[in-house]
């Protein structure tokens, strides 16, 4: 399969956003907004993009930080906590909805169904944000996206203050060893979305760490990785033939 890629740098309020498209010569999947780990869309999300395009799926990487201060790749802890504690999560958001509401709107030579969401990290949290924030959205996927943590002017609230807003069908992976994300948090997840009636798969893989299915990472296993993989893409299938109305 052939695939077309374009850079497109998107008007969004205060700026631009640099947004990697992939088009595959015959889709056979709904569009996937991927949302990368707080390096952004690094070498190793632009190979998954194309990894998902070559599966048949439309693929939009947008680069949250709007091309400016992206931590580097060999950040120390420190450096990427305050990256993490300095992101502007408001301004991302609204980049996010402005994106879905360019795709629903048939832009980019894609199909104008809703798309679903998939982010790692710090992009989860973004793809569960806008599965309480945005009805563009047909599905979200949230691959060890923190759920909790102090809130501050640039993060007002954490996603799971805003679970019962989500009103689309949920997949949430997270891995039993990790220090951003405790088990108490995991469930706390589980037990709102039952409360609110959403549709969710939530899995903890045993015995791996943050960031496991990015494999240039220590972290990195490859049979969870190709478990949570196969998972992921019958979720993703799931959404094919979904409307923007």
């Amino acid at each position: 399969m052939s695939l077309k890629q374009i850079q497109e740098l998107l008007a969004v309020s205060g700026g631009s956003l640099p947004t990697l498209i992939l088009r595959p010569d015959r889709p056979s999947g709904p569009t996937i907004i991927v949302l990368g780990e707080i390096w952004a869309v690094n070498p190793q999300i632009r190979g998954l993009c194309e990894r998902l395009a070559e599966e048949g799926f439309p693929v939009v990487a947008p680069d949250l930080y709007r091309g400016q201060d992206i931590p580097a790749p060999d950040a120390t802890p420190a450096a990427l906590s305050e990256a993490f504690v300095s992101f502007p999560d408001l301004r991302a958001l609204r980049d996010c909805r402005t994106l879905v509401r360019r795709i629903v709107g048939g832009e980019f030579g894609l199909s104008p169904e809703r798309p679903a969401v998939w982010g790692f990290c710090m992009g989860g949290r973004f793809a569960h944000y806008l599965g309480a924030f945005n009805t563009g959205v047909a599905r979200v996927v949230n691959f060890y996206g923190r759920l909790n943590f102090p809130r501050s002017e640039l993060k007002p609230f954490t996603p799971l203050d805003v679970v019962s807003l989500i009103d689309v069908p949920y997949l949430g992976i997270f891995a039993e060893h990790d220090g951003f994300i405790p088990k108490t948090d995991v469930a706390a997840l589980v037990g709102k979305l039952r409360e609110a009636g959403i549709e969710h798969d939530v899995r903890m893989f045993e015995g791996v760490h943050h960031g496991f299915l990015n494999e240039t990472r220590e972290a990195y296993d490859e049979s969870a990785a190709s478990t949570a993989w196969e998972i992921t893409l019958r979720f993703l299938r799931a959404n094919q033939g979904g409307s923007a109305t």
